[in-house]
């Protein structure tokens, strides 16, 4: 039915917060639920008098002018609309039937025709496809095995290897506290912070303990933060991509100075393991699934070249000649 396929496009794509609060079961009344158990596939399920799918010059011919949707049709727009339980179904069709009504009225005042709507039309189809296409991807990449997910765990050790780090954060300023409290940098002092961020690293290389050293940094700044300095067990993952290269020292070795628009930061790597499959089972289907997503999205962006006008859309568009994504 072209009439209902249009109006559940349109459901989905206004996302009104009526709607909302129907599929969640959140709705101003409460009816009780559908008693559905009795309710054939082809029964129908709401009638509406006074609303046509058929043009005007039709309906003069039919009497009545009436739109009749059935159990399986109404289920199917419910559940696309989110309300998947008989409560939610039952409130879902307050702002369903309003829907079918206004949606009757803007037709009969053809608006269907207005070049916006179709434009309107055309974007909601383009974001649905593209909603279904992840959702799917997303369900197929949850399909994984056992034997698929132990394999993926013996080639990627990398993935699942955890170092325990320490490490020093030297600020780029040194910091003033207001009377307020408030806490600001002071102009003109970044390069003391560079030079002190130097001497704590060579001392740092020497063995000195990092918890002292970073007091001290904090001391020397004013900068009100947490001078604890052991991060524990932590994955590649969990480090800025500029600083993964941590876990290419070896245990007792310490890191360049690392700098970053807030400050410098120094690690030290006290041992490096990978724990064993069964303590990382939940994380290692995190990671192939995402690793399968990635996948799939760069088989979908990379071999399509985007073109923009810079002369319209001009160089910080979001997005270079050739760039998808």
């Amino acid at each position: 039915m072209h009439y209902h396929r249009l109006l559940w496009m349109l459901c989905l794509a206004i996302g009104t917060s009526s709607l909302t609060r129907v599929a969640t079961g959140q709705a101003k009344t409460d009816p009780p639920p559908l008693a559905a158990a009795n309710v054939g596939p082809d029964t129908p399920v709401i009638t509406v008098d006074g609303i046509c799918e058929t043009t005007p010059a039709v309906a003069k011919e039919k009497s009545p002018c009436r739109t009749v949707v059935t159990r399986s049709e109404y289920d199917g727009i419910a559940e696309a609309g989110g309300a998947m339980t008989p409560t939610a179904k039952g409130q879902f069709v307050q702002v369903y039937t309003q829907y079918l009504l206004f949606a009757g009225a803007a037709q009969k005042q053809g608006m269907e025709k207005d070049p916006h709507f179709q434009r309107m039309l055309e974007l909601s189809r383009l974001q649905l496809l593209t909603q279904t296409l992840v959702h799917n991807l997303q369900a197929k990449s949850e399909q994984i095995s056992p034997e698929e997910l132990e394999k993926f765990y013996r080639e990627n050790p990398a993935e699942f290897e955890q170092a325990a780090l320490l490490r020093i954060f030297t600020p780029r300023t040194k910091y003033v506290e207001k009377a307020n409290g408030v806490q600001e940098p002071i102009p003109g002092s970044e390069p003391e912070m560079k030079t002190l961020a130097e001497k704590i690293h060579a001392r740092a290389v020497a063995d000195e303990d990092f918890q002292t050293l970073q007091k001290e940094v904090l001391a020397t700044s004013n900068l009100r933060e947490s001078d604890e300095t052991n991060l524990g067990k932590v994955t590649r993952e969990k480090l800025r991509r500029t600083h993964r290269g941590v876990f290419d020292l070896k245990p007792g070795e310490v890191s360049a100075v690392l700098e970053e628009p807030e400050g410098y930061y120094i690690y030290k790597v006290l041992s490096r393991s990978v724990p064993p499959f069964e303590s990382v089972k939940k994380e290692a289907k995190t990671t192939l699934q995402k690793k399968r997503m990635d996948s799939w999205m760069k088989d979908i962006t990379e071999p399509a070249k985007v073109s923009l006008n810079e002369q319209y859309f001009g160089t910080a568009g979001g997005a270079k000649s050739g760039q998808t994504h």
